[in-house]
């Protein structure tokens, strides 16, 4: 099943898409000027037989008027693409420096990187701990488990021992059996024990690990994201990087 493309539509943009376009980019009897921008897109997506969603741009003063704010929910997964064309000129040529020369002005459409599948989304929730303090819990964890085995075969070898060095030269069979009986009630007792320690700091390990993860996710979730304001040349980069795509078309739309 392919997945819908996530397309970005603010009705302000006014030509590239109209109030119409958010029922869709195809022209028709209730929507005759949808814009050029998502009629293009209309074209493309009907084309490569790929479905899209549309995905409305809030208004008024805010993140979401501003051009690079645009840009960075792209990059950060938010949509796909803007149903907005990034306008070409004479000092953006010369910023980009392309390598296939342009004589005329372009639209060129931005393109943000594949969504994540399965296996990296799932990883991002474990992403949210910070490292040192993860690296740091789970290391006590292990060192607090590896004290309790250590301990325990500390004990059990030195009362071995005791037994050994405090039994008689010359004992009967009955006491024999009773002896063998008893360190083997106290080493049932001592594993029991030691068992006991494990689970109670597995629970307390569980417990503070869905505490903190519950923290770190509100916190993660409640902090803001600040728009980032790229620069030309930030954006060129982003591109180098194909962390951003750049789409142009061969037509002149206008001058």
């Amino acid at each position: 099943m392919v997945t819908p493309l996530r397309i970005a539509v603010q009705t302000d943009w006014k030509r590239e898409a109209s109030e119409c376009s958010l029922g869709g980019f195809e022209r028709r009897e209730s929507c005759k000027l949808p814009g050029y921008a998502v009629e293009i897109l209309d074209f493309v997506t009907k084309y490569i037989k790929m479905p899209y969603i549309i995905v409305p741009v809030s208004k008024g003063v805010g993140a979401d008027m501003i051009w690079d704010g645009v840009l960075g929910g792209i990059q950060n997964g938010r949509y796909d693409t803007a149903a907005s064309p990034y306008m070409l000129n004479s000092d953006r040529y010369a910023t980009f420096d392309f390598a296939t020369p342009f004589t005329s002005t372009q639209l060129m459409f931005v393109i943000g990187p594949s969504p994540p599948d399965f296996f990296a989304g799932s990883v991002r929730l474990f992403t949210v701990f910070e490292p040192t303090l993860t690296t740091l819990i789970i290391g006590t964890l292990l060192a607090l488990i590896c004290g309790v085995f250590i301990n325990q075969a500390f004990v059990t070898e030195r009362e071995s021992l005791q037994i050994r060095e405090n039994a008689p030269e010359i004992v009967k069979d009955d006491h024999c059996m009773l002896g063998e009986k008893l360190r083997q009630h106290k080493e049932s007792t001592q594993r029991s024990a030691t068992g006991r320690t494990l689970l109670l700091l597995l629970n307390f390990t569980l417990l503070f690990f869905t505490g903190l993860y519950e923290s770190c996710l509100l916190t993660f979730l409640l902090v803001p994201t600040s728009d980032v304001h790229l620069t030309e040349a930030q954006i060129l980069d982003l591109v180098y990087e194909k962390k951003l795509t750049f789409v142009i078309s061969e037509d002149e739309y206008y001058k």
